[in-house]
């Protein structure tokens, strides 16, 4: 039984894997968009967007915890490892929730095992490996599906707009209200470090607080590719908007072979 559902597993992120191919950069979406469309005051998912079907809650009883992930396959949950570092099998909780009825009404799964990055390291904004794997004991419903990955990061540039999505604050002063949001943002830098992403948050501002660990993700061919993880507001010490600088982001190319060494590890 193990072996065969590390056999899904493992065929669900490889099909993943193949269908996200690299797009030239004239394929990613860089329209000009109403700088009111962010997470912070933004939009809320509908059933029908495409966030909706891909995202998940992650919520930790222990510490009362909320963060964000996407589904890789209908097993498996790629989030931010500062959400579950301390996080247990049985204290953390995957919530299906597309804004469409009480938590009541929702699915929830449990979790068969929390993979941490190794050299994930909390005091690191470069290279701080802040990324994990959630594997499920049950699977997603089947209004859910595994995003597609962007293998080659080289065709994003700081003129490319990019969409996020997650459960967290819609203001920066006031708490959430765990209603799945998403909103687009830009590109500040790709070239500063390598293995993360900065968006610049001041025009069309993001993330926040809760949507640590949800999805970045540029469009092509008329087809969303997931880019990386929400790691980490960054704002300045005077700042007088923690959610409107500049949002560090966890870029998935750069961490493929981890992924998969752990899936064939299990």
């Amino acid at each position: 039984m193990v072996r065969i559902f590390r056999i899904i597993l493992l065929l669900g992120f490889i099909t993943t894997f193949f269908t996200a191919c690299s797009k030239s950069s004239e394929d990613i979406l860089s329209q000009n968009q109403n700088s009111s469309t962010k997470i912070v005051d933004g939009h809320v998912a509908s059933i029908s967007d495409y966030a909706s079907k891909v995202t998940v809650l992650l919520y930790d009883s222990n510490n009362k915890g909320v963060c964000t992930g996407a589904l890789l396959s209908p097993y498996l949950v790629i989030t931010a490892a500062h959400c579950v570092d301390d996080s247990s099998r049985d204290s953390l909780t995957v919530v299906f929730h597309q804004n469409n009825s009480s938590f009541e009404n929702e699915k929830f799964a449990r979790v068969n095992k929390i993979i941490v990055h190794e050299r994930y390291d909390a005091g690191k904004e470069e290279d701080g490996n802040d990324i994990a794997l959630v594997m499920l004991k049950d699977s997603a419903p089947g209004t859910y599906e595994g995003v597609k990955l962007l293998t080659d990061v080289s065709v994003i540039n700081e003129n490319s707009l990019i969409l996020v999505a997650g459960f967290g604050r819609y203001n920066s002063a006031a708490a959430g209200d765990l209603k799945l949001r998403w909103g687009y943002s830009k590109v500040e830098s790709n070239t500063v470090y390598s293995k993360e992403i900065l968006l610049d948050q001041s025009f069309y501002s993001g993330v926040c607080k809760g949507d640590s660990g949800g999805p970045v993700f540029v469009k092509s061919n008329n087809t969303w590719y997931y880019l990386g993880v929400i790691s980490s507001a960054l704002y300045s010490r005077n700042s007088k908007d923690f959610c409107k600088e500049t949002a560090l982001i966890t870029k998935a190319s750069a961490y493929y072979d981890w992924m998969l060494g752990v899936l064939k590890s299990l």
